[in-house]
């Protein structure tokens, strides 16, 4: 994974960024687009130009080009570029990859239309453009296009291919994740207020230039919409690089909230005898490849304060838009005759279509795609698969039924590789000649990528990560297992799960020590995408705490007190009020003692009453404080099972109850559910973790108004299944 922490490279058309774990593994990314190329060698750009009836031309133009775009490497430059590293870094071996794509999109400009306008476009060169919206995310990150042009878009396009000038712009906008480091500091963004300044300093349409990133951000640090505060804990002569570091960490949130790359300037490349070193961290390899930003369309409902806790190592998504012209050598392009072909198809034209699939089925865990499409009376079947991944389909145009088809697909997957084997698309009409299929529309890939840093293999040679994954709604469920070592620092596991299903994931990580002891850190939720593997043991713990207090209306401010196991005469204080509602902690650990911390929470009330409590084991990580409580705990209840017309209800009602009468502490809440496929959350506070078992009763609201109590259920955890069958079923 991409350290976001490290400076990224530029050598031989390629931009290099380093490892996060591995000093001799480096991940690399094109600058700019090219063509595609066959296994001759040859451009994958081709026109036909057509001569049709007159009435057909408004539709169906003049002339068709179609072509494919990639983010490909020559492998003499990647070559070169692993040698330059090599004598840079002073080892002997250099491996040097394609960085690892997540998502994105691709967008082409040819004569004066562009896919990158949100508004319609008018053009007396192109009509319309189709496919390539989305690339593959593999190897060269491919996408094709088909252009349909007018007369004199096709005349101009054969004058400038014989010229080797194919008029074709390419944009990249890739999603990738790097692991930004851990930070003794934290950010507090008022959106509101950033998006109000960016709103009219941009006005007008202007866009924002990369080197202008920097200076606005400090001025919204300067005026306090954008706050930065450090661990006090931190040596004084640490404190500078944090800020530096936060306000950079600032710029890249407010950059991937807030702002879109637009096209611009290719970046001029440094001397070609040099590996050049772009800026002093990986924010400033953004502004390399976009020179301009446009600021999005937000609703202003939704810009609310956030909260940003950098003290541990997370993974960050960040946006790379490679950009560019699509430079061909005459050379590389087919002879003339077959580059471009002329056609006269009279009054009664054939209709030619290019029908196949936009992502690569093998990894997508798909056996095939099976399309139906529809012209009058004509139905045709075709079937796409790995070996055969598009078709081609001719049809006489008739002029009743004028251009359009008809088509559905069906995606039959391979058994037992998600929670269902075969999905159907809805009937769509369409006049493109080209049609991409993207199967991945009708499902999501929940993916779980475990990273090791900072783990201690020394210590620990294995270490495993189990992981859970809930589909709610359907009943769906997967397990799996993922190992790391010293040679393998990275696993991830994809599930397949319905588009509009939530997918919840929780984990539990292993250490297994050479001697035979396990260090586990126990089940608890987990988010999608990157999972951050550290150290369970590390010489700094450090804990967030969350405040989950009614601060204005009762309470004034909750002073917190820690005090390490190690050192228990020494106490520090964190006070938590409405301004303030959480802060971080951190407990430097000493070898040769006990680990671990207690804290104590005093309640201030807003009538200057004080409730001071008493000395609490504390757990590493997230720590939720609040009016005389140790936890805030917060339950899901999944249903599972048919749907609530199917079972012959009109609702179902849910209540929670808990009851610690040691603490005086009770919580009770009652719910009308009549979705069955989202949620139920529910939030209790608990003062002693060994009483923190609460109980959930159902009553089912049955359509004649009858209701159905069930028996209650005392539990503890916190992630409940509740299966719900007909009356009679099982």
């Amino acid at each position: 994974m991409i350290d976001l922490g490290r400076p990224a490279m530029h050598a031989e058309g390629l931009t290099i960024f380093a490892d996060h774990a591995e000093a001799g593994r480096f991940h690399y990314l094109p600058d700019v687009p090219r063509l595609r190329h066959d296994i001759d060698g040859k451009a994958d750009i081709r026109l036909v130009k057509y001569r049709l009836d007159p009435s057909l031309t408004a539709q169906l133009g003049g002339g068709l080009l179609t072509f494919s775009v990639e983010l490909g490497a020559d492998e003499t430059a990647v070559g070169r570029a692993r040698g330059r590293l090599a004598a840079r870094e002073g080892l002997s071996t250099i491996s040097l990859d394609p960085v690892a794509v997540e998502g994105g999109t691709v967008g082409v400009v040819i004569a004066d239309y562009s896919t990158l306008s949100d508004a319609p476009v008018t053009s007396p060169f192109v009509l319309r453009v189709s496919g390539g919206e989305t690339p593959s995310l593999f190897g060269g990150k491919a996408a094709s296009f088909a252009v349909v042009l007018t007369p004199e878009g096709a005349n101009l396009v054969e004058q400038a291919l014989l010229a080797g000038a194919p008029l074709v712009s390419a944009f990249y906008a890739l999603t990738v994740s790097g692991l930004r480091p851990a930070l003794r500091a934290g950010i507090r963004a008022r959106w509101d207020q950033v998006y109000s300044f960016y709103e009219n300093r941009l006005h007008g349409g202007k866009l924002l230039l990369a080197t202008d990133i920097g200076p606005t951000v400090e001025e919204l640090v300067r005026a306090e919409a954008i706050s930065i505060h450090i661990d006090e804990l931190l040596p004084a002569e640490e404190q500078n690089a944090a800020s530096r570091a936060a306000i950079e960490e600032a710029q890249r949130y407010v950059l991937e909230e807030l702002f879109t790359p637009t096209l611009g300037q290719t970046p001029a490349a440094p001397p070609p005898d040099g590996l050049a070193v772009i800026g002093q961290t990986i924010k400033d390899v953004i502004g390399f490849f976009s020179i301009t930003y446009s600021l999005r369309k937000v609703e202003r409902s939704e810009l609310k304060t956030f909260d940003y806790q950098l003290a541990t190592a997370q993974a960050q998504p960040f946006t790379l838009a490679p950009q560019g012209r699509l430079q061909v050598a005459l050379e590389e392009l087919l002879p003339p005759e077959r580059l471009i072909a002329e056609l006269d198809m009279g009054p009664q034209p054939e209709m030619r279509f290019d029908i196949g699939v936009g992502c690569d089925l093998a990894a997508e865990d798909i056996d095939h795609v099976e399309v139906v499409v529809s012209y009058g009376d004509r139905r045709e079947e075709i079937v796409l698969d790995a070996a055969s991944p598009s078709r081609e389909l001719s049809i006489w145009y008739v002029a009743e039924l004028g251009i359009e088809i008809d088509y559905r697909y069906t995606v039959a997957f391979r058994p037992s590789t998600g929670d269902v084997d075969v999905l159907a698309a809805e009937a769509r009409t369409t006049d493109d000649r080209i049609i991409r299929i993207d199967p991945r529309e009708l499902y999501r890939r929940a993916t779980v990528r475990a990273v090791a840093h900072g783990v201690p293999f020394e210590t620990y040679p294995r270490v495993v990560i189990d992981v859970q994954a809930r589909q709610t709604g359907s009943g769906w469920a997967a397990d799996a297992t993922l190992e790391l070592d010293a040679q393998h620092l990275e696993s991830s596991v994809r599930f397949r799960t319905s588009r509009d299903a939530k997918t919840l994931v929780r984990r539990r990580i292993r250490y297994l020590a050479g001697d035979g002891q396990i260090v586990t850190n126990d089940w608890d939720d987990a988010e999608l995408g990157v999972l951050v593997v550290g150290d369970p043991l590390p010489d700094v713990v450090d804990v967030q705490i969350l405040g989950a207090a009614r601060f204005g209306t009762h309470i004034a401010r909750l002073v917190v007190e820690f005090r390490p196991l190690s050192n228990p005469g020494k106490v520090d204080t964190v006070i938590l009020s409405a301004e303030r509602p959480s802060a971080t902690w951190s407990c430097p650990m000493q070898p040769g003692f006990p680990r671990g911390y207690e804290y104590r929470v005093t309640t201030h009330s807003t009538l200057a009453e004080v409730r001071e409590g008493v000395w609490l084991a504390g757990a590493e990580g997230k720590l939720v404080v609040g009016e005389g409580i140790a936890q805030l705990r917060q339950v899901q209840l999944l249903f599972v099972g048919k749907a609530l017309g199917e079972l012959g209800l009109l609702g179902v009602k849910v209540r929670f109850s808990f009851v610690d009468s040691v603490a005086e502490m009770t919580a009770e809440d009652e719910r009308l559910v009549t979705d069955l496929s989202q949620p139920v959350l529910w939030s209790y506070p608990v003062a002693d973790r060994t009483r923190q078992a609460y109980t959930y009763e159902l009553t089912l609201v049955h359509s004649d108004g009858r209701l159905e109590p069930l028996a209650p259920v005392s539990t503890e955890d916190l992630m409940v299944i509740q299966p719900l069958a007909a009356p009679g079923g099982p």
